[in-house]
């Protein structure tokens, strides 16, 4: 397993994120249950440091980062073979987006990346959604194409 700490994410490892349609989100409730969801509103900025995600206002997801900050995020492509098997796990501290300027930007990355986003922004303003920031700490990557076992894993720390 390599560990790179302080280190960037590289761009193959950004672009398996951008080309991935859905991803888990995992969030944790208040009694210490993790729950996981599928989410498709999302975007990566920053050269992946920054992961943003859109929901809608009152989710259950939204109780449980307010309790509880620290989430993961889940990439996997489906129908890969097992020699080419890959997937990557986005660790970090999820908040609520609250500048004007800042949601603004947050929803247009996101609008980009999802259509459904942008229509429902288009027919029901920025303000339909509540746009969230996960500042990524720690990038797990598996990458079967180094071999299946410890040296598939590589672990960078941001």
């Amino acid at each position: 397993m390599g560990n790179n700490s302080g280190g960037g994410i590289r761009q193959e490892i950004i672009d398996y994120i951008d080309t991935t349609q859905w991803a888990e989100l995992a969030t944790v409730r208040g009694d210490g249950t993790p729950v996981i969801r599928t989410m498709g509103a999302f975007a990566l900025d920053n050269g992946g440091a920054t992961l943003y995600f859109s929901t809608f206002p009152g989710a259950e997801k939204t109780r449980h980062i307010d309790g509880n900050g620290r989430v993961s995020f889940f990439f996997q492509h489906e129908g890969q073979q097992l020699q080419e098997f890959r997937n990557v796990e986005l660790l970090g501290d999820a908040a609520k987006v609250t500048g004007e300027d800042d949601i603004r930007h947050v929803a247009e990355l996101i609008s980009e990346r999802s259509p459904f986003v942008k229509e429902f922004i288009e027919k029901n303003g920025i303000a339909a959604f509540d746009y969230y920031e996960v500042r990524v700490t720690e990038v797990k990557y598996l990458d079967y194409r180094n071999g299946i076992g410890p040296q598939a894993i590589e672990v960078i720390l941001l």
